[in-house]
């Protein structure tokens, strides 16, 4: 299981969205990784290698579409600066909208993965004294890409 704050409660109030979610105790990777030993970055190294095969092994029930969580829209900043982008409806469309090319039609199909969409070091909580992961945040950017696409974010 990929570890995540529970959600409580989700609401819209004055026009914009709030969620409310369990507190998780940790500290950032960027911070933990500067404490850590070599061993410890290891492990660390091990664990994040898991959790991502485990997100990227959830394969999109929308099919080749490169979509947002619930199919619609994607949420990228690198995407879109102004906002939302897509869905679409193949990799190559995708991948015409990224890099201002033609479409890649006809080329093999890729299964688009569940992904994270901002893999930093700053989304990932680390429990210490352990060096345990202990969640991974801010999914905002998550939906179904092709399988390269974490490591784009990265």
């Amino acid at each position: 299981a990929v570890p995540v704050p529970s959600i409580y409660c989700a609401l819209i109030w004055g026009g914009k969205l709030y969620i409310f979610m369990e507190r998780v105790l940790g500290i950032q990777l960027a911070d933990a990784w500067t404490r850590a030993s070599t061993d410890e970055k290891e492990y660390l190294v091990a664990q994040l290698r898991e959790l991502y095969q485990t997100l990227h092994s959830r394969k999109s029930p929308y099919g080749d579409r490169v979509c947002a969580v619930n199919g619609g829209p994607l949420r990228d900043a690198r995407l879109n600066r102004f906002g939302l982008c897509g869905p679409f409806q193949h990799v190559g469309a995708f991948e015409s909208y990224m890099w201002y090319s033609t479409a890649r039609d006809g080329l093999a199909k890729e299964d688009m993965v569940l992904t994270h969409g901002d893999p930093s070091m700053f989304n990932v909580l680390i429990h210490l004294p352990s060096f345990k992961v202990a969640a991974l945040v801010d999914f905002t950017g998550s939906g179904y890409y092709p399988p390269y696409w974490e490591m784009v974010r990265a």
